[in-house]
């Protein structure tokens, strides 16, 4: 009887105990009791089996790295430095280690979770505190790196990004606050970060990304323009984000820059993406912003975004309901915003505020290659709205070649922006010709680009409210002449293009049309539309085949002026 009890006991201890594998880990991964060494020291363990919690953690480090990383107000003595001396730089509540264990000598880890960490030392009047860094659920291969990151010797080779598998990586509830003397007077601080992570990462994909929680108040009594901010940046959610469809292009134009390959296989590179409305994400949500920075205000309503997928993954449908971004000017609140309010006044806006909209839906037919944009609306309230509705065909399959003369754009413009100088540092005048055969280069290119694109159909309104009437003041102050003689003007040279029009080709019946709905659109305030319907989907190569007519495009050009505002009640 007494043997049978002992060896139900020892059963139970060894059930609760740590496993020697976890403890010969935590060895390796420089976690020791007590320590007097550089690492992390705990003052004490608990739990059972592969499965560990430390408490009282502190990471250790020489006083040179202490002072180097600005943790240590002191800067260490010369004969520190040949000691074996340590000085703690954070601390942290506990640390839970599950799933430690030993694979072919190195340390594997499952769940590694770092709770209330705290910086040691002198901060320059600031206080840190973060409630948690970690990651959770890897797979081995992730496990060992992340255990062997922690080891004297350092981690193996890195997973390739596709082989990265884990539950949930993230930090949470970080907390910044302080105050800092200066000239000017006492700036102050206070940021709070709710959390940043990823869940569910396997082959590139992230089942949820999210940052949430973003918000503080600042305080900067600078002599020019003292600034006082309180903002709150909500939270973002990212559903089934494919950053392997962001990293690919990414990797593979690094590789073409660094190897002087010239231009990446833009075919390849962009061979994942089955869809012109495809984002690398199945749903956004974002609950909105609100910013004010000494009367400067920026507010945003929830923003969000749904992809539709068919069986094959392709995206086949997207919806963005619509919604808004505000920036207020607002006097009373400060500096900036009294500098805000000045500058529209100066351009004339009828508004203190300018809120800018947007929404729209769209389809796409994978096997007929047609993407069609419905409903889509742009917008500033109080100056103009814009509404389209387009079909196109052939965008998928252009979609590389557009990707490529983009590329080529983005480049041009850079060496453009970036002279060249000589050895004694005098700018190199620019190479007029080599620049123009760049251009031309790169109008063919994209113009090689749209050229397979047709459209099945087109219609789109604008209607203005004072769009034109800012930008015609600006022309006219320019130009010394006033408003209305501004706007005759130009009114009367567009009536007039319809000549040139129909000397160059264009059907005059087309020409007649568009220019008398242009010149309405500029008389005065009013909805300009056009719309294009024709028989069979038009593009670049059937202009060229056939002459292009009223008739055959399917066109229409109108204007209807704004309904005059209603008498005011006396």
């Amino acid at each position: 009887m007494k043997l049978k009890f002992a060896f139900a006991s020892l059963l139970v201890l060894s059930a609760c105990g740590t496993s020697q594998e976890a403890l010969q880990a935590l060895d390796l991964m420089q976690f020791r009791e007590n320590a007097t060494v550089a690492g992390f020291s705990y003052s004490k363990l608990s739990g059972s089996g592969n499965d560990v919690k430390l408490e009282g953690v502190s990471f250790l480090s020489s006083p040179f790295m202490a002072a180097m990383m600005g943790m240590d107000a002191e800067e260490p003595e010369d004969e520190d430095l040949d000691t074996e001396a340590v000085t703690p730089v954070l601390t942290a509540g506990s640390v839970v280690l599950n799933g430690l264990t030993m694979k072919g000598g190195k340390p594997v880890v499952r769940d590694f979770v770092f709770n209330g960490i705290t910086p040691v030392g002198d901060l320059s009047g600031a206080t840190v505190t973060i409630g948690s860094v970690g990651i959770e659920g890897m797979d081995e291969a992730t496990g060992a790196f992340i255990a062997g990151a922690f080891t004297e010797a350092g981690p193996s080779e890195m997973p390739a990004f596709e082989a990265w598998k884990f539950g949930k990586a993230g930090i949470s509830n970080i907390a910044v606050k302080g105050e800092v003397e200066s000239e000017a007077g006492l700036s102050s601080f206070d940021v709070k970060v709710g959390e940043l992570s990823v869940s569910n990462l396997s082959d590139t994909m992230m089942g949820l990304v999210r940052i949430a929680g973003i918000a503080g108040e600042v305080n900067i009594p600078t002599e020019m323009v003292p600034i006082s901010a309180v903002f709150d940046l909500g939270t973002l959610d990212i559903a089934n984000l494919n950053s392997g469809l962001f990293v690919k292009p990414f990797m593979m134009g690094m590789e073409a820059a660094m190897t002087g390959g010239g231009e990446p296989d833009f075919a390849s590179m962009y061979a994942d993406y089955t869809s012109p409305l495809e984002a690398g994400y199945d749903r956004l949500d974002w609950s909105g912003m609100s910013v004010d920075v000494s009367g400067l205000k920026l507010n945003s309503t929830s923003i969000s975004s749904l992809l539709t997928r068919n069986a094959d993954g392709v995206v086949t449908a997207s919806e963005m309901p619509l919604g808004s971004l505000r920036l207020t000017a607002d006097s009373s609140g400060g500096m900036a915003g009294a500098m805000g309010l000045m500058v529209l006044a100066m351009a004339g806006y009828p508004s203190d505020s300018v809120e800018i909209y947007a929404g729209g839906k769209a389809t796409f037919d994978p096997a007929k290659d047609i993407t069609r944009y419905t409903g889509y609306n742009l917008g500033v309230t109080d100056v103009v709205d814009v509404k389209v509705d387009v079909g196109v065909v052939g965008l998928q399959a252009a979609l590389p070649a557009l990707m490529s003369a983009v590329t080529s754009m983005t480049s041009l413009v850079d060496d453009a922006a970036e002279p060249e100088f000589d050895e004694d540092g005098n700018p190199i005048p620019g190479d007029s010709d080599g620049m123009s055969s760049a251009s031309t280069m790169m109008a063919m290119q994209m113009m090689m680009a749209i050229m397979p694109l047709q459209l099945t159909d087109l219609d789109v309104s604008i209607t203005d409210e004072t769009l034109v009437k800012l930008i015609l003041n600006q022309q006219a102050a320019g130009s010394g002449q006033s408003l209305d003689a501004y706007r005759g003007d130009l009114v009367a040279m567009v009536q007039g293009a319809s000549v040139f029009m129909s000397d160059a080709g264009v059907d005059p019946a087309i020409a007649s049309e568009l220019t008398s709905a242009a010149a309405g659109f500029l008389s005065g305030p009013g909805s300009l539309r056009l719309q294009i319907k024709p028989k069979q989907p038009f593009g670049v190569l059937s202009a060229m085949a056939a002459p292009i007519t009223k008739d055959s495009l399917g066109f229409s050009a109108t204007f209807t002026p704004a309904a005059a505002p209603e008498p005011t009640a006396n």
